[in-house]
This record gives C-alpha cells, structure tokens and sequence, in this order.
C-alpha cells in the first residue's frame, strides 16, 4: 500500500500523472483541440519550472553542475542568436521556448539523480512504456480485426491463398509509426538492462517482458530506422564488453583469442539481420516514395545551411526553408517540419555554431560517460552500459528521423542525466549555475506571460477560420501583430467578401499583395490571389501569380488554374497550355471526370498523358474518353498482374462478361497479392458482388483488403480545401482557406 503522507510517495506519483499528461498532451494524439492540449501544457509546464527554479533560488542550489553545462548554455546562446537572425524571428522566438523546457527538464533529471531519486525517474519511465504497449496493443488487435475480415484463413492454410505483405504500421500513443519506433527502441535497451541488474525475481521478469513487449511493438511499426537502431544498441553493449578483452589479449595479459572472434560473429549476425529486414521492409512502393521524400529533404537543408552557413534559417524554421528551396523534380510533401537528419537540421537551422554546439555536446556527453563507467561497479556499471546502448541507437536513428516531441526528447534527457551525473552526489554551487537559473526564471516567465495574447489571438484566428468570423480575425491581428499568418487570414476574408462585392476586390487584391511580400512561401495566397486578378481581368497578372504557387508547390492546382486562365483567354503558347494541363492531369488520382475533354488543347493533354501513361491508367482514360481504343489496348496473351486487369476491365465495362471479369481480376490478384493501392482486390470485389451467391462473400473480403490497402480507385475525394501545411508546418495553428470551386481541379 502507498503511504500518501510519505514525501517520496507523492513525489513518485505527481511524476508519473506528469508523465502521462505529456505523453497524451505532447505526443501528438491529444484529445480536443490543438490549441486547447497547448495551451494546457505551456501552463503547466510554467508553473511547474517556474516553482522549481525559485525553490532552488531560495536554497541556494541554483541549476545542477553537470558535465552538460556547458554545451548547454552555448546551445541556448546559439539558439538565441539564431531567432534574432532567423527567416521569421516571431516563430523562432515561439519555437525556442521548446528546448528551453526540454534544458530545464535535463537539468531536473540531473538534480533528481544527484539526490539519489533516479529510480523514481525510471519508474514512470516502465509506466510510459507499459501504457504504450497497451495503447500500440489495441491498435494491432484493431487492425488483426480489419485482417480478419479481409482474409480467408482456411483457403491460406489450405495453400489455396497468399497472405499480403501488409505491415501494420502501428503508430500510438504518438502520432507516426517512426516515431513510435524512435521513443520504444531506446525504451527496449533500458527495460532488458534494468531486468538484467534487478534484484528481485518479479522484477526481472516483469522488466524482461515489458523489453520482449516493447519489442514488437517496434516490430509492428515497420520502421527500418528503428530496427538499425536496436542493432547498433546490440553491437555497442557487444563491444563494450568485447573491447577490454581484446585490450588484454593485445596486450598478453590473458588469453582471448576465442571470445574475441565469438564476438565479432555476434557482431556480424546482429547486422546482418538488421539490414536484412531493412532492405525487406524497404520493397514496398511506399517507403521507396518515403525514400525520395527524405532525399529531397536532406538536399534542401543542405541548399539552406550553404545560404545560412554560421547561424542558419532558424529553431524551427527549416520547414519554411524546404518551400523555398523545393525544386520541381523534387516529390512534393511539406508536412514535414524537420529534415530527418540531425546533422543537416541543426545545419540549416542553427548553421556552424549549432554543429560546433552538437558535437561539443556529443563528446561531453561521451567522456563523462566514461568517467562514470571507469568509477562504477556492479549494477550501476552495467546500467551504464545499457544506457549507452540506448543512446547509440537514438544517435543512429537520428541519421534518418528527427523527433523533437516532449516525451522523446524527455527520455533522452533522462538517459543523458543518468549517463553524466553520480547519483547521491550533488555538486557545489557555482557562480554560472546561478546566473543561468536567474535567466532560465526570467524566460520561463516572460514566456508564460507571452503565452497570454499568444493564445488569445490564436482562439480568435480558429473563430475566423472555422467560423467565418471576420470581426475575429481582426482581433487575432491585433493582439499578435508581429505573427505573419493573421493579416493572411485578413486578406483570405476580405477576398471571400469580394466575392460576392466586386467593388472590394482592389482592397482584397492590395491586402494579398501586401502580405506575400512578408509571407512569398505561401502557395495558396498565391493561387487566391490569381482568382481575384482574374475576377479583375489582369490576365497575365493572374497567371504570374499561378507561376509563383507552381513554382512553391508543383503538385498543387497551380497547374491546372495556369492551363485553366491561359487556355480561356488564349494568353500563352499553345504547347504551353497542353503541358500545364498535362502535368495537372498526371497530378489528378482518378482523372476521368468530362471537364478534362471539354476543350481542345485538354484533350491534346489527355492524349500525351495516355501516351505515357501506364496499362491501367491507359486503359482507364480509354474508357472514360477515348472507348474505341479500349479493345486495343486489351492483351493477346496477358501475362503481368497489369495485363490482367485490363483484361477484366474490358470483360466488365465493354463486354458485360462478369465471370469473365472476375476470373481476370483473380489472376491479378495472385500474380500481385501485394498491391498496395488495392485496386486489384478492388476490382475483383466490383465483380462479385455484380456475381452475388458463392462470390459473395469473397466480394465482402476484397473490399476490406482494398480498404486495408488505401485504395484510391475507387473514389477519389474532391478537395475543396487548400493545402493547409503551410498554416500548420510554418505557424502551428490550424486555418482553413479554401479556393472558390472554379478553382478547383476535376475529379
């Protein structure tokens, strides 16, 4: 039972309610609004700092003495000077508060271990890890359910089906599965290391399977990162203990040889099944399309560090920066807010005296450990080299993914904290811990006092967007001036307003102008801009602005509204016009709606894209425009999945023939089980249920591997809202502008 009037106790507990608070509010599946989860959590955690540090004030304990100082401090210096010369020093001021916190939060774990506590630390630690076992848990029994109903078990076991490469992909409590993978694979090493030191046997078995539990949770999220990361966890425990013998054998003070090479075998297997599942696990076509996203990513930090080479673009601003660097050969994704590298983010957005910071921190970090490992012994010495192991893997991991979200960055600091600092050990005050705990106090709450209007005009600003409120809006602007996005969200208003009066157009049109001055990045300005020059008659004006928000985001409707604009008022050369709308086209999922032929120079564009187009997307745009080539276009002798599924489309949709149909999508199915889009069960779930009876049943199976699968084939969704990225990516807040239909791409 716990005694509640036991200091440690409420201690132990506070702690772990704390813990699981972030972990709901910060980790990216907070329930409610956004602004509500933030806006609790800047509170609490201003509170909860700013008690902390003014109790140590009036000790006389200032901030811990840690071999981390230093680096610390400079980082905050660096991250400091970095805002005032940042592409927007507004949010990088707002995204500094951040490390901020997550310093302090080091230096809380520091002092924890220094008072002997640290085992209150990992405690909530397993609790975290056994909530997210729980969580990730119901998430694969959710999707064993949608397997179930999209598999028939008894034709697999009787050999008669395959099963499909389908990975679960499990995600929760966070908000991406390599995010998951990150924060669990750290998580693994310290439960099997603190099951292999405990003392009592429950323990240990209840450690051990929290780290087997752990595991497959990693397992489950498909994350080649995470798997590299767990075997570079693997090899680092191995060559700590193999390298002080092999030490002695060099050196003939005993005898090796045969540990030595049982090791480097060890070595070897645990690579080489890392790599094994990597490269199988990297097959599909989705993480061959995540590949090129990286890639693209990890060159436009670079084109941004040599542009921005000693402070970089900014905390937080290197999202802005992969829009204005993003060239059109480049897969188009601007969700992300990190370069999912650690090098080439802190790079691009603290430039060389961030890199100076990080490696300075890595090397502290490192020869403290040794320190401590060269004075420990027992269970404390093998702690630490679980812990090292654990920081091996966030290190290698971070060559891939980035993840700046409270509850990872928490468990960092916290192995961080143990690696560097002797618990039961506390260091003397010194004259830096003071000033640095005075200026981290005046910061917290000078950031909790900013959080105020912050907050305020943000509310305002979602009543505008979501609410059509145009009073709100103003408000937002005037209680946070200095934030670029609200004289957007002005702007957006005001062109609404024109829409139905066309005698405000030039003040709606002066207020884009005016605010793509200070915000160029913002592509949907772009595109609403170039819909109210049109409205005016500036022709060419509006296809400029269409030129800018193509060049921002090739994969959006820019395309379409240039071809669109340019082909009505006969404005550019014909090729011109037959190649925007060519690219608009190849852009759509499903381009089969009649606006796509309803001129000449767009069915130009139907037929270059027809002409590269591959079996199934020929075969469709056949159907949907050009149906006396369908027969054509139909194999002689079908031999790929593609082949057959032309040939079942022609059977259904030109012959009628639904067995036919059925028996031609089936060949498909098993010569390309794993499609992922789905489209093959898809079509044969389109034939069954045409057939009835005996099909039936299977028909009810392919539709939910087709939704396992995220078809699109079967109906794709009309986006009547702007990307909203930039608004969410650039100002973590969430807008809503939207373009007028006339703007909007076909089906």
């Amino acid at each position: 039972m716990w005694n509640f009037r036991d200091e440690q106790n409420v201690q132990r507990l506070g702690l772990m309610v704390l813990a699981v608070f972030l972990l709901l509010m910060t980790g990216g599946s907070a329930p409610g609004g956004q602004l509500a989860a933030r806006a609790a959590t800047h509170l609490l955690l201003t509170l909860l700092v700013a008690v902390w540090l003014t109790m140590r004030l009036r000790r006389r304990q200032f901030l811990p003495a840690t071999p981390l100082n230093g680096p610390l401090f400079a980082g905050a210096a660096v991250i400091t000077l970095s805002a005032l010369f940042s592409l927007d020093p507004r949010m990088a001021a707002e995204h500094a508060w951040w490390p901020l916190i997550h310093a302090l939060v080091f230096f809380w774990f520091a002092a924890q271990v220094q008072r002997g506590r640290q085992h209150m630390l990992f405690e909530a630690l397993f609790l975290i890890g056994a909530i997210t076992v729980i969580w990730a848990g119901a998430e694969f029994v959710s999707w064993l359910g949608r397997v179930g109903a999209a598999v028939d078990f008894g034709a697999l076991l009787r050999g008669q089906a395959e099963f499909p490469s389908v990975l679960p992909m499990l995600s929760g409590p966070l908000y991406a599965s390599t995010v998951l993978a990150g924060f669990v694979t750290p998580q693994v090493v310290v439960a099997f290391g603190w099951a292999a030191t405990a003392q009592r046997k429950v323990h240990r078995l209840a450690l051990a399977g929290l780290g087997v539990a752990l595991a497959l949770v990693l397992l489950g999220t498909g994350s080649r990162g995470g798997l590299l990361a767990l075997a570079a966890a693997v090899i680092t425990l191995l060559l700590v203990r193999l390298i002080p013998v092999l030490w002695a054998a060099i050196h003939g003070k005993q005898p090796g040889g045969g540990r030595v090479l049982l090791g480097l075998a060890a070595i070897g297997l645990v690579t080489a099944a890392a790599l094994g599942l990597a490269l199988t696990i990297g097959r599909s076509a989705a993480r061959s399309s995540g590949d090129e996203i990286r890639v693209g990513l990890w060159a436009n930090a670079a084109s941004a560090a040599r542009d921005y080479p000693l402070l970089g673009v900014g905390t937080g601003e290197v999202g802005r920066a992969f829009r204005l660097y993003h060239t059109p050969d480049q897969p188009s994704d601007f969700v992300h807010r990190q370069a999912h590298n650690i090098v080439l983010n802190t790079a691009a957005e603290e430039g060389i005296a961030g890199l100076a910071v990080l490696a300075w921190m890595s090397a502290a970090l490192l020869v403290a450990w040794v320190r401590q490992r060269q004075v420990a012994s027992g269970r404390h010495a093998l702690r630490l080299e679980f812990v090292l192991a654990a920081l091996v893997a966030v290190a290698l991991q971070a060559q891939f993914d980035v993840f700046y979200i409270t509850p990872f960055v928490a468990l960092l600091a916290l192995l961080a904290a143990y690696a560097v600092t002797t618990p039961g050990e506390t260091s003397a005050p010194r004259r830096a811990g003071k000033v640095a705990t005075w200026a981290a106090l005046v910061l917290v709450i000078g950031y909790g006092l900013a959080w105020i209007p912050v907050h305020l005009a943000e509310a305002a600003f979602e009543r505008a967007a979501w609410q059509n409120d145009r009073a709100s809006a103003g408000q937002a602007a005037a209680l946070d001036p200095t934030l670029r996005l609200y004289p957007l969200q002005v702007a957006y208003m005001e062109g609404q307003a024109a829409e139905a009066d066309p005698s405000r157009l030039p003040e709606a049109i002066a207020r884009y102008e005016s605010g793509l001055v200070s915000e160029p990045a913002w592509d949907t300005g772009w595109l609403l801009l170039a819909g109210l020059y049109e409205q005016t008659g500036r022709i060419d004006d509006a296809l400029a602005a269409l030129g800018h928000a193509r060049a921002i985001n090739p994969a959006g409707p820019a395309a379409w509204n240039w071809a669109r604009i340019a082909d009505a008022h006969d404005a550019a050369p014909a090729d011109a016009i037959i190649a925007a709308y060519a690219a608009a086209i190849s852009q759509s999922p499903a381009p089969l709606a009649p606006e796509w032929a309803s001129t000449p120079r767009r069915v130009a564009a139907l037929e270059a894209v027809y002409a590269q187009a591959n079996p199934r997307l020929r075969f469709l745009l056949a159907q949907a425009f050009f149906p006396e080539r369908m027969a054509d276009l139909v194999p002689a002798n079908p031999q790929t999945a593609d082949d057959w599924w032309v040939v079942g489309q022609y059977a259904l949709a030109a012959e009628g023939d639904v067995q036919a149909a059925w028996e031609a999508f089936d060949r498909a199915v098993r010569l390309n089980p794993d499609r992922e889009v789905g489209e093959y069960y898809a079509a044969r779930a389109r034939a069954g249920e045409v057939l009835g009876g005996e099909y039936a049943a299977q028909a009810a199976r392919d539709r939910a591997m087709a939704a396992l699968l995220i078809t699109w084939q079967e109906s794709a969704p009309r986006l009547a809202d702007a990307d909203r990225n930039f608004e969410q990516v650039l100002f973590l807040r969430s807008g809503n502008f939207r373009l007028p239909d006339r703007m909007i791409p076909p089906e």
